[in-house]
Formats: C-alpha cells, sequence, structure tokens
C-alpha cells in the first residue's frame, strides 16, 4: 500500500481535526482517528481494489497524491502545535524502562502475529496474497479479505500518525512524504565534527542491510528468513 505514508499525515490532520476543532477529549480522538483510518483504507482502496478490481499499484499510487492533496489544502501548508498530557506521556514517557510507543509496537505486533496464526481470517489473508484464484476457488471471500486488509492498514497508518503527533507534538503536511519509500532520522542541528568518521560506517551499515534484503528477496528459504518464525 503506497498510500500509507499519505494517510499517516492525513490522519494527523484528522486527530488535530477531533481533538482541537471539535473539542474531542484525546483518547476519544485517538480512537476515532484510528476508526477513520480503516474506514478510508477499508472503503477507498480496499473497496476499488477489492469490489472493483483495479490493480493495486494504480489505486495506491492515486490515493497518495488524493490523500497529500487533502492534507495540503487542510492544512493550508502550516505547521499545527498540539499540547496534551496523554500524548505527552505517550510520545516521552516510559513503562518498566522502556518507552511507550515501544510497548504498542510489541502490542501491536503481537496481535497481528495472533490473527495471522491463529484465525480463519489471518489464513484467509495469506490464502489472498499468495494465489487470490486459488483462495476464491477455495471458497474464500477475497473482495471481503482485501477491504478488511486494507482497513487494517489504514488503521495502522492512522495510529502511526496519532504516534507521530505525540513525538514531535504537531503535525506538518510535509513530514510523512516519502516515508513509504525511505526512513529518515532526527538530529540536534548544526556541525557534526565526527562526521567523517561516522558516514562511512553508516553507509557500510545501510549497504550491508540492502545487501541482506536482496537476499530475503531473491533467497527467501535461507536461514535468515524470519517468516516461519514471526507468522
Amino acid at each position: 500500500d503506497l498510500s500509507l505514508g499519505s494517510m499517516l499525515a492525513l490522519s494527523g490532520f484528522i486527530f488535530v481535526g477531533f481533538y482541537l476543532h471539535l473539542g474531542v477529549p484525546a483518547l476519544g480522538a485517538v480512537i476515532l482517528t484510528v476508526a477513520a483510518g480503516a474506514a478510508i483504507g477499508g472503503l477507498v482502496n480496499g473497496f476499488l481494489i477489492g469490489r472493483v478490481g483495479m490493480p493495486f499499484l494504480v489505486v495506491t499510487i492515486g490515493t497518495l497524491s488524493l490523500y497529500q492533496g487533502i492534507t495540503y489544502l487542510v492544512s493550508d501548508g502550516q505547521t499545527t502545535s498540539i499540547t496534551s498530557s496523554l500524548l505527552d506521556s505517550i510520545g516521552f514517557d516510559n513503562a518498566l524502562g522502556v518507552p511507550i510507543t515501544v510497548w504498542i509496537m510489541l502490542g501491536t505486533l503481537i496481535a497481528a502475529m495472533f490473527v495471522l496464526r491463529m484465525t480463519y481470517f489471518g489464513r484467509d489473508i495469506y490464502a489472498t496474497g499468495g494465489n487470490a484464484t486459488a483462495a476464491r476457488l477455495a471458497g474464500v471471500n477475497v473482495p471481503l479479505t482485501l477491504m478488511l486488509a486494507y482497513a487494517i492498514a489504514g488503521a495502522m497508518a492512522a495510529l502511526a500518525g496519532v504516534l507521530q503527533v505525540a513525538f514531535i507534538i504537531g503535525i506538518a503536511s510535509v513530514w510523512a512524504r516519502g516515508i513509504e519509500i525511505n526512513c529518515g532520522c532526527f538530529g540536534d542541528g548544526g556541525p557534526n565534527p565526527d562526521a567523517s568518521s561516522q558516514y562511512p560506517w553508516e553507509i557500510a551499515r545501510d549497504t550491508g542491510l540492502l545487501a541482506l534484503s536482496l537476499l530475503l528477496v531473491f533467497r527467501p528459504s535461507t536461514p535468515y528468513a524470519v517468516d516461519g518464525v514471526l507468522f
């Protein structure tokens, strides 16, 4: 789903609408934002791909631009700051010495593992992803499975948008641009006197990770593959 980065940014502004403009309490705004993300993912991407039968690449590239455009219109290109004790706790507090965001990540991972391994819906997702035609012939409701899968993806993007708002204490329309295919880092700004010694190591590390990723793509049965362990 190539639209998740734009969905993340849009979800941040959906949260702003619920929390700042409609006066919904922070926890309620979080729940409504995640629900809105699920509805958008399932009823837009999921419907077009699952029910209409459009190619996922065409649909998600189109909605990437659509959500991004809506975000620019809603934000008017401005950064919005948010103050909330709940968001401060999510973004910066620890539980048992571990950041709250890490606990949220682990909870999400465990829930995904349970659904994929222990439920019929998880088996339907595997079957649909492996061969949609064979899954349909086996009795799987492929359109519904796709709609639910994209709804879950939208909900997770919305949750990530809320976490981003909590971490940065605000939201801007440009912060999620390109997040689908790259990653960012935060620093303190200014010159870095150790750059000459740090960058070669970072380049070597990233090159090694890229090589390992390519190995897993072309040889998914290598000892380094973790699919069987996790799912």
